[in-house]
This record gives structure tokens, sequence and C-alpha cells, in this order.
């Protein structure tokens, strides 16, 4: 998967904007406002290393990468999902 990385901390906070973030991960600018949705910055979907590994490409950003002046968060869905047994 080809993947362009944009610096979201550099992006003027009045441009409205629409970055995927990889999976289910979206960061938009609307109307000056900052949104986060459904953050992911693991390699995995699930807390064990050999289960569900992330497409290369679609896991780029981290919270470093995330403006601190985030005005909404939107979680939709548990990325962990229930526990498979």
């Amino acid at each position: 998967m080809i993947s362009v990385k944009t610096n979201l901390r550099q992006l003027p906070r009045d441009k409205d904007v629409l970055v995927w973030m990889g999976h289910s991960s979206y960061y938009m600018q609307l109307n000056g406002h900052r949104i986060l949705i459904d953050p992911i910055s693991a390699e995995y979907a699930l807390p064990v290393p050999f289960v569900d590994k992330a497409f290369e490409g679609s896991n780029i950003y981290t919270p470093d990468d995330i403006p601190d002046d985030i005005d909404v968060m939107v979680l939709s869905h548990d990325q962990l999902g229930p526990p498979r047994l």
C-alpha cells in the first residue's frame, strides 16, 4: 500500500482537510476545528504480537504526529474487539 505521510502539525488550522491515517483512523480539520476519529497507533490489532498485524503503510502515524490541541476525538468502536478464544 502506498502511503504519503502528511505533517499534521504544520497544517494551517483554517485549512479544511481530511487525512486517512490507516484502518479506520482519520484526522480532519473543519471550520477551524481539529477532529480525530478512531486513532490507532499500534502495529497489531490485538495485544499479542502474532495476530492481526497492520498492513504495511497503514500505520505510518504515531501519537507524536498528532497536534496537541485536538478539539474533538471520536471513538466509534473498540479497536481491540472482543476476546478471541
